[in-house]
């Protein structure tokens, strides 16, 4: 009775194809949590292969460079092969790059399989929204467009706790499997009906869109679709679309500004430093016990977000990140500032900011995880969707990289309160933002958001 009742679930091949599609964010996780139980041993006295702290510093962050590479090659080629194999070609760059490192004999070679990750992930950033926002209905698009952050979580948390019960090696085999899982499993999902229709398939757009509808109705999708598509086609080419026309300069400044905000709550500086934080606090606890409470939480936070996105909406969501973030980093930066001048490290008063600091990922991960990826697939046109979301991808990492000299930079030379204090600001200045310009586009049809972007009238857009 279950069983019939699942495969009659009209948004079932949905499901399939989100989840597929997504398993290669788990290894992009695996990969940011690779450094929590490697970098330990690489820098220790015995590691087989001598580095210093700078060059861990580079293994740590070599990724965002190859993500810069890896985007725009993405944002080339997704139009032509297609959305579904631009995603599997990340596959065997995972695969290979975990066998490689399963051995570790070189600091040339971690670069290299670290940087081709990053280009893995440039190339899944790009082209994997635009697949998410286009095969999912949208009431259901929410729940897809999260899956993204519970995937990386999930990927991170599971290489933290390998990490910590078996050998880095044996850990390095078991993130090599998911490459596979993905290629055995996504290769039979569907292409995207938007993608189909741009190359005038449209035969196969209407079998695409019927396993994805399991079967239903999909006649007014599909001519939505088409008219959408052809009234780009119909229009004069323009290189520079995504900048002149005002809808596109509307989503410009709505997802890169989201972008902004949210990697300025602090999140860049918590995931990279927070061994350290801890540790500077003086906290009795087992670096990598920290790591697996970290990611556990966001875990946590982001599955059960991805489960009421679609009926709370996303403004509600960011509006209550924002305002927690705030919160969480002006506790942090009043601690340390009054801790410059006391010695508070055997007072209980210690775990005021380590609680501070749990409290931000829970929160963080109530909106601002998930929603600014959700929110970039939704905005942009089928045209210059790709050259969109490729832009924003290098513009999140030269963010990543910039908050994390920012962080080390204000830590360093002015106290870790002015980092957090400057986080604080930025949290509510992005509540601000979310206020005044970031639309509710829960329930909306892609078409119905360009319509919006556009200036239609609110009252015109039926909401699904």
């Amino acid at each position: 009775m279950v069983f019939k009742i699942i495969t009659k679930n009209k948004f079932l091949y949905q499901y399939l194809a989100s989840f597929t599609g997504c398993l290669c964010i788990i290894s992009t996780g695996m990969h940011y949590g690779w450094p929590s139980p490697a970098l330990p041993i690489l820098l220790s006295p015995d590691s087989s292969i001598k580095i210093s702290d700078e060059e861990g510093a580079m293994i740590s962050t070599i990724q965002e460079y190859g993500n810069v590479v890896g985007a725009p090659l993405a944002a080339f080629i997704v139009d032509r092969i297609g959305r579904k194999l631009c995603i599997l070609s990340s596959a065997p760059i995972f695969f290979i790059g975990w066998i490689l490192m399963a051995k570790i004999n070189s600091l040339s070679v971690v670069y290299a399989c670290r940087f081709f990750a990053g280009v893995a992930d440039g190339i899944i950033y790009t082209a994997l929204p635009m697949y998410l926002g286009e095969i999912t209905h949208p009431s259901v698009r929410g729940l897809s467009g999260t899956l993204f952050q519970v995937f990386f979580v999930f990927g991170s948390l599971m290489f933290n706790i390998l990490g910590s019960l078996v050998s880095l090696r044996m850990a390095t085999y078991i993130a090599a499997s998911i490459p596979l899982i993905q290629i055995l499993t996504f290769s039979f999902m569907p292409e995207s009906p938007y993608y189909l229709v741009m190359r005038g398939k449209v035969d196969e757009a209407e079998a695409s869109l019927k396993t994805l509808n399991n079967g239903e109705d999909i006649s007014h999708t599909l001519k939505d679709i088409t008219s959408a598509i052809n009234e780009k086609k119909n229009e004069k080419p323009n290189r520079w679309e995504i900048f002149t026309e005002p809808s596109n300069r509307k989503a410009i400044y709505i997802s890169f500004g989201l972008r902004l905000f949210q990697q300025f709550t602090g999140i860049t500086a918590l995931n990279f430093y927070i061994q350290e934080i801890f540790v500077e606090l003086d906290v009795p606890m087992e670096p990598s016990t920290i790591s697996i409470i970290y990611f556990g939480l966001q875990f946590i936070m982001c599955s059960l977000v991805s489960i009421v996105i679609d009926s709370t909406g996303r403004k509600p969501l960011l509006l209550y990140s924002f305002g927690g973030t705030a919160l969480a980093t002006i506790t942090l930066a009043s601690y340390f500032f009054w801790s410059k001048d006391l010695d508070l490290s055997g007072s209980n008063i210690r775990y005021i900011p380590i609680s501070a600091m749990f409290f931000y990922i829970v929160i963080y991960n109530v909106g601002l995880a998930s929603t600014p990826m959700l929110t970039l697939s939704e905005m942009f046109n089928a045209r210059v969707k790709a050259v969109a979301i490729c832009s924003a991808d290098i513009f999140t990492s030269a963010l990543i990289i910039l908050v994390s000299m920012f962080f080390q930079f204000t830590k360093d030379n002015f106290g870790i309160y002015v980092s957090f204090t400057t986080f604080t600001i930025v949290s509510i200045l992005g509540g601000l933002f979310v206020i005044y310009f970031v639309p509710e586009t829960k329930g909306m049809t892609l078409e119905q958001i360009q319509d919006y972007l556009k200036g239609v009238k609110k009252e015109k857009i039926e909401l699904a």
